[in-house]
C-alpha cells in the first residue's frame, strides 16, 4: 500500500487511483509543475537562439556594408583576432577607458596611501584626497580646467554658508544651462588642450555641479553650514574632487560619503581579497566588450541610417538588440571599475547597472540602471517637490521637473529631448495606472 510520502510514476493504473483517490491529485500536480518547466525551456531556448541567430546576421550585414560606414569610425584591432577592425565610434568609451589605462598608477597609489594614513591617523584622509586629487586634475586636465572645478565649488561652498537651499538650486540651474551654451562650447578650447581633455572637463564639471548641490543641501539641512572648518573645507574637496568618480560617476550622496570616510573599515584582509577580485571580475568583462567592439558594429551603424535600411529583419532585430546591450555593457563596466576601486578604500558606491534584459518596466530601468542618479534626483528633486503629499498632481508634476533636470543635465539637444519626454510618458503612464487601480472603479476592474 502506498503512503503520501511515497514517489509516485506518472503513469498510474485504474486499479491504483481507485484505492488511492488522492494519488490522482498528486499525479495532476507533478504533471503541471513537469508542463512548467518544460514550457520555461522552451521559451529559454526560442530566445536564446533568436537572440544568437540576430546577432550572427547582423555582424553579417555590417561586415558587407562595412564600405559605407566612416572608415575614421575603426581602428586596427588586436593582432590575434586576425586583423577584425575595431569600432572605436564611442568617444566616451575611447576616451575614458584610454584615461584609465594611461592614469591607472595613480589610482593604486592613492590606494596605497589611503591604508598607510589610516593606520597612522584617520582625520587626515580628506586632507590627503583634497590635496591629491587636485595635483591629478592638474596632470589629466590642465590647470587651467582645474581652476574652473575649484571656483565652482568656492561658489557654491560660499552660497551654502547663507543657509538658502533655494539659492544653491538657482546657481545649479544656471550652471548647467551655462555648460551646454555654443559660447562655453567655444570658451572650453581655450582651457583644454586636445579632445581628451575637452571631454573629461566637460563630464566631469556635470557630476561636479551634481555634487555641489548634494554638499550644499546635505550640510544646510543638519545644520553644518554655519561654523566652517578646516575639515569641512577639506571634507567638501575631497567629495568633489575624489578620484576616479570625478570623471566616471555614479554619483553619491556627501552625507554618505562623510560617514563612510570615518567610519568604514577598510583594512581588513578577508574584505580587502574581495575587492580585489571585484576588479578582476570587472575586467574580464571590459576584455570582452573590447572583443566584441571588433564584430559588433552598432555604435558605428547608427550614425548611418541609410545602412540599416539595406538590412534584413533579422539584422535590424540584431541592430535593435546589441545598441541598448552595448550601452548597458559599457556603463556596467565604467560604473563597475569606479565602484570597484572605492571599494577598496572602503566607500560603498551605487552598483552597477542590472542587465536591462530583465528589465520590463520603464521606471525600474531608472531605478536600477544609474542607481547613483536615480538616487540623487529622488532626495534632491522628487521628494522635496512631492513634500510628503503624495497626490497624483504632485507625483506628476514632481516628474515632470525630474525628467526636465535629466533633459537639461545631458545637453538638451534634441534626442535627448525625445529620449527624455518618451521616458518621462512611459513613467506616467505608470503611475497613472498604480493611480487608476487603487481608486474603488479601478479595484472593480481588477477584481473583474
Amino acid at each position: 500500500m502506498l503512503h503520501p510520502g511515497t514517489d509516485v510514476s506518472p503513469c498510474l493504473t485504474l486499479a491504483t487511483l481507485l484505492h488511492e483517490p488522492w494519488l490522482l491529485f498528486h499525479h495532476l500536480h507533478f504533471c503541471s509543475r513537469m508542463k512548467v518547466k518544460l514550457e520555461r525551456i522552451i521559451y529559454w531556448a526560442v530566445w536564446t537562439s533568436s537572440v544568437l541567430w540576430s546577432l550572427l546576421k547582423f555582424v553579417k550585414s555590417s561586415k558587407e556594408y562595412f564600405y559605407a560606414l566612416n572608415p575614421d569610425d575603426f581602428q586596427n584591432g588586436w593582432q590575434i583576432l586576425q586583423g577584425e577592425k575595431k569600432d572605436n565610434s564611442d568617444v566616451e568609451w575611447s576616451i575614458i577607458s584610454d584615461t584609465f589605462k594611461r592614469y591607472w598608477i595613480i589610482l593604486m597609489f592613492q590606494i596605497f596611501c589611503t591604508q598607510f594614513i589610516l593606520r597612522m591617523h584617520r582625520n587626515g584622509v580628506p586632507f590627503f584626497y583634497a590635496f591629491y586629487s587636485m595635483l591629478c586634475l592638474v596632470a589629466i586636465i590642465g590647470t587651467q580646467a582645474t581652476t574652473v572645478f575649484l571656483s565652482y565649488i568656492a561658489i557654491m561652498f560660499v552660497a551654502h554658508i547663507s543657509g538658502r537651499k533655494g539659492l544653491c538650486y538657482l546657481l545649479t540651474l544656471l550652471a548647467l544651462v551655462l555648460l551646454h551654451n555654443p559660447y562655453f562650447q567655444d570658451a572650453k578650447a581655450s582651457l583644454t588642450k586636445g579632445e581628451t581633455q575637452s571631454f573629461l572637463f566637460e563630464v566631469g564639471l556635470a557630476w561636479m555641479m551634481a555634487k555641489c548641490l548634494s554638499f550644499a543641501v546635505d550640510r544646510i539641512e543638519d545644520d553644518n553650514h554655519k561654523n566652517v572648518t578646516a575639515m569641512d573645507v577639506a571634507t567638501t574637496l575631497s567629495y568633489c574632487l575624489y578620484l576616479p568618480a570625478v570623471f566616471t560617476g555614479p554619483i553619491f550622496r556627501y552625507s554618505q560619503f562623510l560617514k563612510e570616510v570615518f567610519e568604514s573599515e577598510r583594512s581588513q584582509p578577508g574584505i580587502i581579497l574581495r575587492n580585489v577580485l571585484r576588479v578582476f571580475y570587472v575586467l574580464l568583462w571590459y576584455f570582452i566588450y573590447e572583443i566584441l567592439l571588433h564584430f559588433v558594429y552598432s555604435s558605428a551603424v547608427q550614425y548611418f541610417p541609410e545602412v540599416a535600411f539595406n538590412f534584413d529583419s533579422w539584422s535590424l532585430c540584431g541592430l535593435g538588440y546589441t545598441l541598448p546591450m552595448m550601452f548597458y555593457l559599457k556603463y556596467f563596466i565604467i560604473y563597475g571599475m569606479a565602484g570597484s576601486i572605492a571599494r577598496l578604500e572602503g566607500f560603498n558606491f551605487p552598483p552597477a547597472p542590472k542587465c536591462i534584459s530583465c528589465i520590463h518596466l520603464s521606471s525600474y530601468l531608472w531605478r536600477h540602471f544609474d542607481r547613483g542618479l536615480y538616487l540623487w534626483i529622488l532626495r534632491y528633486i522628487y521628494h522635496p517637490l512631492v513634500n510628503k503629499q503624495r497626490t497624483i498632481f504632485r507625483r506628476v508634476y514632481a516628474l515632470v521637473l525630474s525628467f526636465t533636470f535629466v533633459s537639461v543635465w545631458h545637453g538638451m539637444d534634441k534626442p535627448v529631448c525625445v529620449w527624455s519626454t518618451l521616458n518621462f510618458l512611459l513613467v506616467f503612464s505608470e503611475v497613472l495606472m498604480q493611480y487608476t487601480l487603487s481608486t474603488r472603479a479601478g479595484r472593480y476592474f481588477e477584481v473583474r
